[in-house]
């Protein structure tokens, strides 16, 4: 797992009201160079000195490929996988689940 993220490595940022943000890595097509889970895996909460608390996960991450954008829908997160799948993806842990094929 990534420990600090490098701010020009981001694709997107939403900055939270407690100081904490999400970042979205760009990591569509990819696979070779972080393999597959760390690619699945690119959506991070850091902190403001762009620290990881934690980095998304799912039980589809062997299969789905990468998260392409990330946005709140009236304070709940969610992300689109390149699969097609849309994922609520949890504030306080990370974990993300399935709630919609978008394909």
């Amino acid at each position: 797992m990534i420990s600090y993220i490098e701010l020009n490595e981001t694709s997107k940022k939403i900055d939270l009201p407690d100081g904490l943000s999400l970042v979205i890595l760009d990591r569509l097509g990819k696979e070779s160079i972080f393999g597959p889970i760390e690619c699945a895996r690119n959506i991070f909460l850091v902190d403001v000195t762009m620290k990881v608390v934690w980095q998304v996960h799912t039980d589809f991450d062997a299969n789905s490929g990468p998260f392409t954008n990330i946005f709140l829908d009236e304070n709940i997160v969610k992300g689109y996988r390149w699969d097609g799948g849309m994922y609520e993806i949890d504030l306080k842990n990370g974990k993300g689940i399935p709630t919609l094929l978008m394909k």
